[in-house]
Order: C-alpha cells, then structure tokens, then sequence
C-alpha cells in the first residue's frame, strides 16, 4: 500500500496517487515518488514469462474494466540524428519496451510514448528524472488525448476553389466549410477489429473439466486517416469503408482503396501539411503501453448435439485497437500545437 504524504498547502495527510491533495486541490511534491521502485515495478513487468503473462478469467476482467481508465503517458521527441546508447538506456529504465524496440519505436522520428501509468506522480517524477538527463519529455494524459472522442467522422467530401465542404455522418447535421490551408496535419492508420468466438464443453458427464472444441476467427481491417486543423472543433475522420467518393468527379477511381489514397494524395496537394503515416510500423510496438481493447462476451449454452452429460457453452472476445489509434493521432496534434 502507497505511504500518504502531508499536503504542503493544508498540511493533510492524503494519498499522492491523485496527484492533488482530496482536501485543498493543493499539488503534493513529486519527489515524495521513488523512482528505484518504480523501476523495479516495470522491469518485473517487462520480465513477465509467457505462462504468467496469460491471466485467469479473474485476472482477464480486472484488465478488462482497467480499460476505462484513464492513463497518463510519458512522451519523448526523438532527438535529432536518432538516439543515442545512453538515451536509450535513460528512457529504458522507465518502460515496458527492450532497448531495441524503443529504438525501433524512436526510428518513426515522431513523438512516441515510452511509459504509461495510471498514477499521475509516477509520470511526473520520470519526466523530471529524462530532463535531468537532456530528454525532451512531456506528460499527457487521456484528458488530454481524448481516445473516446475521436474526430468528427464525415461522410463525403467535396472541393470548391480554396475550400473543403464536409458533409457529416449524421445527416442531420448542416455541411460544414472549412478552408484548404488550414489543414495542419494528416495522421492515417488501420484500424483492426479481430472477433473469435469459441465452444467449450465439459468432457463427460459429471465432470467439470472444459475442453474448447470449435473456434472461429474473423477479422476486419479498415484505413482512415485523422485531418486536423487550426480549430479542434473543424477536424475530421474519413474511413475508407462507407465513404462518399463522388466529390472526386472526374478523378473517381474503381476501387474504395484507390480513392481513398487519391483523397490523401489531394489534400496533401492543395494544403501542405504535416503528413504522418507511421502508426502502422509502431502499431504493435506500442500494444504494450496502449493496449488494443479486449472485451468478452458470454454466448450462452450453445446445444449442437444431445450429448449427454454434456452442456456447450459459447464466448465472444472482440479485439480492436481504435483507441490506441486515436491516441496516436491525437499526440502528433497536440504537439504540433505546442510547438507552433
């Protein structure tokens, strides 16, 4: 259990998970963290063998509702020439990640995070330990990225001279304006939703002992691409899949994916911005600190035959990664943002 700490404003004894003192609001001192520990917790993270790192279906649902939680990443820039062995070394101390996928992770020259947490201090006092050691460093958290409200999703674009008519998903909504140039960055990614669902049986009459006797796997795989302007509130998602290409006209393609790049190819054209296509290579480097979502779902008995004594029983585990995605982009946009 984590020592309390007094409040330096009201003198309160309180728990520094929060970062804040519950009493006053008053910030408690990040040095009362120790980083030795918080080290040590992380290496026996990244140590974990294949057999531990498997949970029990208690284990599963307690990872499951974490969820929900809101994280705070630590977030390096990779410094220019790429990272040297003592950088690598400095931000190892404090990730999940080996030397070799940091700098694999680092070699997308964009901002990338290298640690997660769900305690505010932990990520506080590791940001004053990389810029002690020259890092360039910052923390964000999901108050700040938003991966449940990602960009508005729009159905149809089309041109007119410098301007972009966006015609949102919902119907209901009016068309909005926005101007060509004002597109400050283009983030594209794939989001994919595995879906496996499975039959498990008892093995005989009166024995409780499961067995898994039928699995089926599908998965979808969808490109998007998050276009970000000077206004949070004029950004916009096209997917692929269930998107109105007519505003191409004559430059109309045959194929939903062939579009799709000429839309980006276009908008690249005409505005100038930013263009980040690097999710895709990270995607799975960052799985350890931004997890894909996993959620079951219980099918119920599912009887295919009149074995007796015995009772099938179904489950559905839905994996995608859209909000590991949605963090990705939001993080190139806010530090774009901050560096303007």
């Amino acid at each position: 259990m984590q020592n309390q700490v007094n409040c330096p404003k009201c003198n309160r004894k309180t728990t520094p998970l929060r970062g804040k003192c519950i009493y006053c609001g008053g910030e408690l001192p990040v040095e009362k963290v120790s980083l030795e520990v918080v080290a040590a917790r992380i290496a026996q993270s990244r140590n974990l063998q294949p057999s531990e790192a498997t949970p029990d279906t208690l284990t599963q649902m307690s990872r499951e509702l974490q969820q929900s939680l809101a994280v705070v990443s630590v977030v390096v820039i990779p410094p220019d020439g790429g990272p040297s062995a003592a950088y690598l070394s400095s931000i190892a101390t404090f990730s999940v990640l080996s030397e070799d996928e940091l700098r694999q992770l680092l070699s997308q020259n964009r901002p990338v995070p290298i640690a997660c947490t769900f305690d505010l201090l932990e990520a506080k006092a590791i940001e004053e330990k990389l810029r002690r050691d020259g890092i360039e460093v910052y923390v964000l958290g999901d108050d700040v990225l938003a991966p449940q409200q990602p960009p508005q999703r729009v159905r149809k674009l089309e041109f007119e001279r410098d301007e972009i008519v966006l015609f949102p998903e919902v119907t209901v909504e009016a068309p909005k304006r926005i101007k060509t140039e004002s597109i400050r960055l283009i983030v594209e990614g794939r989001i994919v939703r595995r879906q496996i669902e499975a039959r498990e049986e008892n093995k005989s009459f009166a024995r409780t002992e499961r067995e898994l006797v039928d699995v089926i796997e599908f998965v979808d795989q969808n490109s998007l691409a998050d276009f970000y302007t000077d206004s949070p509130q004029s950004c916009f998602r096209v997917r692929e899949e269930s998107f109105d290409y007519s505003g191409l006209r004559g430059r109309m393609q045959l194929t939903a994916a062939a579009n799709f790049r000429l839309l980006i190819d276009m908008l690249c054209e005409m505005a100038r911005p930013v263009y980040d296509n690097t999710y895709r290579k990270a995607s799975k480097l960052l799985d350890p600190l931004w997890p894909s979502t996993k959620r079951t779902e219980s099918l119920g008995v599912k009887r295919t035959s009149l074995s007796p004594g015995k009772v099938p029983t179904a489950s559905r585990q839905v994996i995608d990664n859209e909000l590991q995605f949605n963090r990705y982009s939001r993080l190139g946009y806010k530090l774009l943002k901050m560096s303007l």
